[in-house]
């Protein structure tokens, strides 16, 4: 991993080499999902959904990211792209007001590039608040699969994409929670209140920050380009006392 310390107060601005279709973001603080900000790339705005993400489609050619929060701006980012052959994953992690960003680049074609993220969650009794054992958790287009346990708790450790995840238990029929998205090193939960009598379901969805990979795993998380920055002011205001005691922050 490439890692730069930037000079430049009150102003963060990273640019790195990247070739992608899909310019994928993930926002968070302090371990969370942020749905306040919105991301303008090369003059296109959106918001962040709730779950933490938010997608961009790119062409070839050099692209220019700002950051807003509640109307004002709290930084940028530079990246270009040289194929539509390979995506990006944008984490961006925000710390004392300001984006700790982090650019992974990978082939959706190559199975040894693929990062593997987690899909968790748990499922009770939407009248008694009771734990659903036995479920069986799928993700549609794999051969992916969990049941839940006694406590109704999952786990699906699942390639970075996005994916249908389907519940379905005999006393309380079978649902469907769409387009799930997983990047690498991320879990997200899942959690569903079911009723056996058929209501509408109460669910939700929650991207909870990152995933602790096994070495063999963590290897084919393929980054032909990472780049992490913080700048000065934010050195100073943590007050660290060295660059590897700054980049324990560093996103990813």
């Amino acid at each position: 991993m490439n890692v730069k310390l930037f000079t430049a107060a009150a102003l963060l601005f990273s640019s790195s080499h990247v070739l992608a279709g899909e310019a994928i973001f993930f926002v968070t603080e302090d371990g969370e999902a942020l749905d306040s900000m919105a991301i303008t790339v090369d003059g296109s705005k959106k918001l962040v959904g709730k779950n933490g993400y938010v997608s961009f489609d790119v062409q070839t050619g050099q692209h220019k990211v700002e950051f807003s929060e509640l109307g004002e701006w709290v930084g940028e980012l530079e990246f270009s792209t040289a194929s539509e052959n390979e995506n990006a994953e944008i984490t961006v992690e925000m710390i004392g007001g300001e984006p700790v960003s982090e650019v992974v680049v990978y082939d959706p074609s190559n199975q040894e590039s693929q990062g593997f993220g987690q899909i968790t969650g748990s499922l009770s009794d939407q009248d008694s608040a009771n734990p659903i054992e036995g479920a069986v958790i799928s993700v549609e287009g794999t051969e992916l699969s969990a049941l839940s346990d006694a406590e109704g708790k999952f786990s699906i450790e699942i390639p970075r994409g996005k994916y249908d995840v389907t519940i379905a238990h005999p006393s309380y029929g079978k649902r469907t929670r769409s387009d799930v998205m997983i990047l690498a090193n991320t879990s997200v939960e899942v959690n569903l209140d079911l009723s056996s009598s058929g209501d509408e379901v109460i669910e939700e969805v929650v991207a909870i920050g990152t995933y602790t990979l096994n070495a063999g795993v963590s290897n084919k998380r393929d980054a032909s380009t990472v780049l992490d920055s913080i700048d000065s002011e934010e050195f100073s205001r943590f007050g660290y006392s060295s660059v590897s005691s700054a980049l324990k922050r560093v996103a990813g």
